[in-house]
This record gives structure tokens, sequence and C-alpha cells, in this order.
């Protein structure tokens, strides 16, 4: 490529300055001005091209040494006197460039290209580069044939819900963008060596290595939210909880499914940009979630739970295998030896007819959360969950349909459905922060109502972290059932121990309906004890018992025809 001047060429392997007034001179090894491209924040860069390798050079570093730096990772003899120095910057800045290109550092969605954490570019406009920070992720490379990944894992998925929810969230995870849905995080639970890692090594082998592709819970907080970000519009998947990832799952879970790191401050003042991102993550553990959190004193809020949904794990059909063990076993051998064909096939597809794909896409979601919302009487959390597992169905559906999954449309349908219908037997039928606000109490009582926190009516000693007042006496507390006996709460434990950063007016409403909490006289909640001020009242040391349902599924029947 030449500038106005005509004073620089390229050839046998370098390139030249020649001025007219001498022997030619060497300037470096060869390369090419590609184009030019703007970042994400608009900044110009020029993309080079040696030996078939694209690099991106930001246009203030031209003639600085952190330009040459640049170039030095992958230009391997470059000038190093001032005055060659000079003469490549004047090449570069007076070459005649009409290709425009993209730059990004974020995979996932660029209008109707897909990019992958290692940088591949899929469908669309060519000419993107992907500027990715180290590491690579060389881990989503593709292995095997597209009818080597079915024949050896796809077909598999046929009897087995779980796989089908996981390859699904899989498939599913590009379409996040274009539904416009969150995240979130599936976690399956169950005791060990049960098959959840081998589901989810099944779920990792549509995109890359079914096990090196993965990352760990045991990470930091950083590291994870690092992770997220750089399989943006993909999948994350979490290897099994343990002790040392305690931490980890309570302070990023949320902001995994949320799709925003914690922001951090910058070295010269302010904060550092936002990192945000939008993955589907499938986990594993031995408990869920939810329980997860309350074994180490913490409550997973209500918007915490409906994008991190806990579904119970098994493997129902072990097929042409002699035991669920030796089929865990080639499925975890299948998956690092065929790999990343099926999530390639699956964007292509959408790519190549963009629109109405993407409307197949969108009317496959529909029908399935349409049917979720028919068969199940769903809260809003519940709603907000369902869409989940009606994407990750969709996704498996249309990978169905396009001769990708392995298995037929009804088959990945009904897989996913009853996933769904197995978490929502274990969700309770109401609000989820109705139901957390009478279990905090309840987890209170259930610790304390028999010990010294609460005195005897009568007595005149409490004990240093007094709670408050047991109605009856020692002697008198036999003759009552359960429910008639009153504890009466000081506010402050009431307040700022079990209700801590809650909505108080919100709790009573709830208690109250319930009938758990008893009314003060005339407005007030609280009742007055002479002398010793105002109490919170509760009837009983257990919540009232909740009416019982039938089994129409409008009333939660968790396993309605599919």
């Amino acid at each position: 490529m030449s500038n106005s001047a005509n004073r620089f060429y390229c050839c046998n392997g370098g390139l030249w300055f020649d001025d007219g007034n001498g022997e030619p001179q060497r300037i470096s090894d060869a390369f090419a001005v590609a184009g030019v491209a703007r970042d994400d924040s608009g900044n110009p860069h020029y993309i080079l091209d040696h030996n078939g390798q694209h690099f991106a050079l930001p246009w203030e570093d031209v003639g600085e040494r952190s330009g040459w730096r640049i170039m030095r990772r992958y230009v391997r003899r470059m000038p190093t006197n001032k005055r060659s120095q000079e003469r490549l910057a004047e090449y570069l800045q007076t070459c005649d460039i009409s290709a425009q290109w993209r730059l990004t550092d974020t995979a996932g969605w660029h209008g109707n290209s897909y990019i992958l954490p290692n940088g591949e570019c899929l469908g669309g406009d060519a000419r993107i580069f992907f500027q990715q920070p180290a590491p690579r992720y060389n881990d989503f490379a593709a292995h095997g044939t597209l009818d080597d990944w079915r024949r050896q894992i796809g077909r598999y998925l046929a009897g087995n819900s779980r796989l089908c929810l996981l390859v699904g969230a899989a498939f599913a995870a590009p379409l996040l963008k274009l539904f416009n849905i969150e995240g979130g995080i599936l976690h399956l639970y169950g005791k060990s060596s049960g098959g959840k890692s081998t589901a989810q090594r099944v779920a990792l082998s549509v995109w890359g290595h079914g096990r090196d592709a993965g990352h760990s819970w045991n990470a930091t907080g950083l590291a994870l939210t690092n992770a997220a970000a750089s399989r943006n519009d993909g999948l994350l998947s979490l290897d099994e909880i343990g002790e040392d990832s305690r931490l980890a799952v309570e302070t990023c879970a949320y902001a995994i499914a949320n799709g925003r790191a914690r922001l951090q401050g910058a070295k010269e003042g302010g904060n550092r940009p936002e990192l945000r991102f939008r993955v589907l993550a499938i986990s594993s553990g031995e408990m869920s979630l939810p329980a997860h959190f309350s074994k180490n004193g913490r409550e997973m809020m209500a918007g915490q739970m409906v994008r991190c949904p806990s579904i119970p794990h098994l493997l129902e059909q072990h097929h042409d295998f002699p035991d669920f063990r030796s089929f865990a076993e080639h499925l975890n051998h299948a998956a690092i030896t065929v790999y990343g064909s099926a999530g390639r096939a699956f964007i292509t597809r959408i790519t190549s007819d963009y629109p109405e794909n993407v409307k197949a896409a969108q009317k496959a979601f529909e029908a399935v959360l349409g049917e979720l919302h028919a068969n199940y009487s769903m809260t809003a959390q519940h709603a907000r969950s369902a869409r989940l597992f009606a994407v990750c169905a969709a996704g498996l559906m249309l990978a169905s349909d396009w001769n990708i999954s392995g298995i037929d449309r009804e088959t990945a349908r009904r897989g996913v459905v009853q996933c769904f219908a197995d978490w929502y037997e274990n969700q309770p039928r109401e609000d989820y922060e109705d139901e957390q606000i009478r279990r905090l109490l309840e987890y209170f009582m259930q610790r304390h109502a028999d010990s010294p926190r609460f005195a005897y009516w009568d007595s005149r000693h409490t004990a240093p972290d007094h709670a408050g007042y047991c109605r009856y006496s020692a002697q008198e507390l036999g003759r009552f059932p359960d429910e008639q006996q009153e504890y009466w709460i000081i506010p402050p434990v009431f307040e700022d121990e079990i209700y801590s950063g809650r909505d108080i007016r919100k709790v009573c409403e709830i208690l109250l309906a319930i009938g758990w909490l008893q009314h003060g006289e005339g407005r007030n909640i609280k009742r007055k004890r002479r002398g010793h001020g105002r109490f919170y009242v509760v009837r009983g040391a257990c919540p009232p018992e909740p009416p019982e349902n039938d089994n129409d599924p409008k009333q939660g029947n968790p396993h309605p025809e599919n």
C-alpha cells in the first residue's frame, strides 16, 4: 500500500522507503493497513494486518513509545533508530484508507454479528475487530463435527429433562438480548456425584471445551464478574459450590444475574466505567441457593430468587448404557472431545436470515411462556422466573427445528417444561417477600421462643440479650395450646434484629393478615404493657398453617399434562 508521495512500498517481506535519492531503505517487516475503526468511546484506531493477523493501533499512539510497544507484539522486526521510526509514523499517517471497521472489546452481539469469547466472529459484518483483553479464551474453539456432537451428546438429551434445560440454556444465552430479557442463574442442586457437573459439561460443549470453558465459584468477586463480562450474550458455567466459595456466591450471584459488576473507584479519582453484561449462567451445588444463603445466616431477597431459580437435579434415563455411571462417563468424555460445533451452527442459522429467524425464536418463546401461564397459578415473581425457563425451551426447540440438537422439537419442549414443573413444586404459592417475612419470624421463634431471651411474664430478671416476655408462667404453659401462647417482643429486636432493613409497616401488614401478629389498642400495631412500654405481640411460636389447596393446576398442581 502506498501513500500520496509513493515513497513507501511493500515487497520481499518488508516495508521499504524510497525517496529516489539512493538505495531503498528497509523500515520494518511487511504489514498492511486494513482499515480504520473507532472503539466504543469513539477513539480512532488503525486496523493493521501482519501475515493474516489483525491488530489495532490507536491513532494517538502513532510515533509514541506506547505505539511501538503495541506493534512489536505482532511485527517481529521494527525500526530502532529515530529516523526510521519517524518514517514509519509518516507511512501510517499518509496511507489512503477507505475500509471502515468496527472495534470492540465486548463479546456477544454487534448488529447481526456474534463474537465468541475467543474473538471469533460469526455471521453478519466481517469487518468487526475484537480487541480482546487478556487472557485469550482458546477453550471456545471447535473440535469435531456437528454430526459427531449430535451422535455422541445431543441424542442423549431425550428423556433427561435436566440435560434439556442446561443445553437449552446454552442455545438460549444469545437469545436474551434479542428478546430483551435479563440474564439469570439456573442452579442444579442435589447429592454429590449425582451428575450435576456432567450436565454442566454437556451444556458447555455447545460452545467450547466441556471442562475448560467453565469457571469456578471459588474466585474473587472481581474475577467472577470479569468472567461473566467476557461471556457477554453467552453461557457462563460455574462449578460446584463449596465452603471456599461461600462468600463469592453471596456477593456475586445477584450481580451476575443482574448483569452489573460492583462499582469500583479509580486511582485518579471518581469511578471506573461500570462493567455491564448479559449472561445466562448455570451452576450446581448440594443445596439450593436459598438454603445455601440461609445456612450462612443470610437471606436471599425476592429479586435474587426470581433471577436464580434452583432446580432439584436428577438423571432419568441412561439409554443404552448399563447404568448411570457409565452414561455419565460417556458424556464427560464426549464433552471434551467433540465440542463447539453446535453453537456455531446455531448462530450461523440465526444470522443466515436474521429478521425471520429472530421472529421464529420469539414465537417459540411466547408459545412456551403462554403454556406455563395457562397451566400454573403464578405470582409476579413466578412469572419472572418462568421467562428464564421459556427462553431455554425456545433455544432448544429452535436447535431441534434446525437439526442441531439431536432431538425433536416436542421432546425439547417437554424436557424444559418438566424442569419448570419440578421447580414450581418447591416454590411458595404466594409472594416471595411475603413468604420471607413469615419465615424470618419463624426462624427467630424456633431459635429463641423457649430460650432465656424471653422472660416469663412475672419475672423480675431478664437476660443480657433480652428479647421480650412470654405471656404465661412456667406452670401455666402446659395448660394452653402452643398457638395461644403470647410472646411480647421488644421493638429493637423486632425492627432491628429480625427485620433489619425491611419496611416494618409492610411486615406488620403481612403478619396481621395471617393472624400471627396481634393488633394493639385502637390504630396502634404495638400493644402496651404497663410499666414496660409497647411491644409487638406474637401469638404462638409457629405461624398459622396455610390453607390446603386442591389438585387443580391453577392452584399449584406441579405436574399438569405435558
